[in-house]
């Protein structure tokens, strides 16, 4: 089945409840929190119509936040419980075109950072696009960003909360993920950056970045779980030394798989497609990041 998306059914803007903008194509549904701009719900439905909610079981974790450097007294983040801790005040919440933009200025140590975030569904995949352009209103300064989750797609299922959590890298880009294989079910989270760009990313550990320390951790030396079985989360984040006015923008996917039988594919046309053999060696044989129907 060749999925044809229409704005109308790429993004509703109801649902259960009037603080959530949502995002759907069918398979997959993103909700995002109208109040602090966090994903609220990101859920999957595979071809076999069991349906997996991947962050809100559990203890939810789908948050995202910034820190200036290594200063851990400026960490902010806003979290999938509608909550928002330091220097962060969110401006707009608002549908724009077939996505969902969040506005909003970060402050600390003296620098002020304006910040635009547009959630969109990649066409013809299982997969959220997030792009987040940073301009620097103030004093120059080192801007950290980064977003955090704890996939716990198994816990609906009745298979637990724990998942298989590893970093790969194919072709020179870096993967992390986190699936489930228990019970014939097997939905899978993948986390990547957009070509061109150079990230941090982690899988099986921490289980959330939820204060400076721990981002800190995380920039340091950042967790490849290496397949270990844990109830632990994935993690992405970017660095930017920024002078006054600079404006940088970084993307991120996150894309889910149905099953753990194929290749990968060109997820987000980010990623070329390597071969099987390519795949044998590097580890990842049955993992699938792009439906094939």
């Amino acid at each position: 089945m060749n999925k044809k998306l229409t704005i109308a059914a790429f993004v509703a803007c109801v649902a259960q409840s009037s603080a959530i903008i949502s995002l759907s194509n069918g398979d997959l549904t993103v909700d995002i929190s109208e109040v602090n701009g966090a994903i609220d719900l990101y859920q999957f439905t595979d071809e076999n119509g069991v349906t997996s909610d991947y962050f809100n079981l559990g203890a939810p974790v789908s948050d995202y936040g910034f820190q200036i450097g290594t200063d851990t007294s400026t960490f902010a983040y806003a979290n999938t419980s509608d909550a928002i801790s330091g220097g962060m005040i969110i401006t707009s919440v608002t549908s724009v075109g077939t996505g969902v933009q969040v506005s909003g200025v970060y402050t600390g140590a003296g620098t002020s950072v304006s910040f635009n975030r547009v959630y969109s569904l990649v066409a013809g995949q299982d997969n959220l696009k997030v792009t987040t352009t940073l301009t620097n209103e103030a004093a120059a300064n080192s801007v950290r960003m980064f977003d955090t989750f704890d996939p716990d797609q198994g816990s609906g299922l009745g298979v637990g909360t724990q998942t298989y959590n590893d970093v790969y890298n194919v072709s020179g880009h870096t993967l992390a993920s986190a699936y489930i294989d228990s019970s014939g079910y097997n939905h899978t989270a993948i986390l990547y950056a957009e070509d061109g760009q150079s990230p941090v990313l982690a899988a099986g550990g921490p289980f959330q970045i939820n204060n400076g320390s721990a981002l800190n951790s995380f920039f340091d030396a950042p967790v490849d779980g290496e397949g270990t079985y844990a109830d632990m989360g994935i993690h992405i984040g970017f660095e930017e030394f920024l002078e006054t006015g600079e404006s940088v923008e970084f993307t991120y996917f996150l894309a889910t798989a149905e099953t753990i039988e194929a290749v990968v594919d060109d997820v987000g046309t980010t990623v070329p497609e390597p071969t099987t053999t390519g795949l044998a060696a590097a580890g990842l044989l049955g993992l699938l990041v792009r439906r094939r129907r």
